[in-house]
């Protein structure tokens, strides 16, 4: 096949379906960047209900405190573990994005960008992970504090 016929094939199929693919990339790793808050909401509306019952001082001293217990403890391990699985999927779709931005020639992030996606990333992570971990600490405290 000659060289010209080779470049209007990637021209006219390969290169539009790339850019199509690039285009999708992008699109879910801004859907999954807001569904981590979206989620985060849900937790937050769930957790906030169940501490404060378990914290009612005729729930905190009777046997009833272990069901809001149990509950938060539960939810606060599932919603780590798809922050996880979050995490896993922006990762591979970053990967993504740069394997086709360096196939399509299109500009790359500057170093300054890239410091600056690290710093986001990081920081997002971790915060979520923070709430998400303090939930478990709150509630074992408020375990011991029940036992005091």
């Amino acid at each position: 096949m000659p060289a010209e016929t080779r470049k209007l094939r990637w021209q006219r199929e390969v290169q539009p379906a790339r850019l199509e693919a690039y285009k999708q990339a992008n699109e879910d790793h801004r859907h999954y960047g807001k569904l981590r808050w979206t989620i985060l909401t849900v937790f937050l509306a769930v957790a906030i209900p169940l501490f404060t019952v378990a914290l009612n001082k005729d729930v905190l001293h009777s046997n009833v405190f272990w069901f809001p217990f149990t509950g938060g403890i539960l939810i606060a391990i599932v919603f780590s573990v798809s922050e996880w699985r979050i995490n896993t999927a922006l990762e591979f779709l970053r990967e993504v994005v740069k394997r086709l931005e360096a196939d399509l020639g299109l500009p790359q992030s500057s170093p300054s960008n890239r410091k600056r996606e690290w710093l986001r990333k990081w920081l997002a992570s971790t915060l979520v992970w923070t709430i998400y971990v303090g939930s478990i600490v709150l509630w074992i405290a408020a375990s011991c504090y029940r036992n005091a």
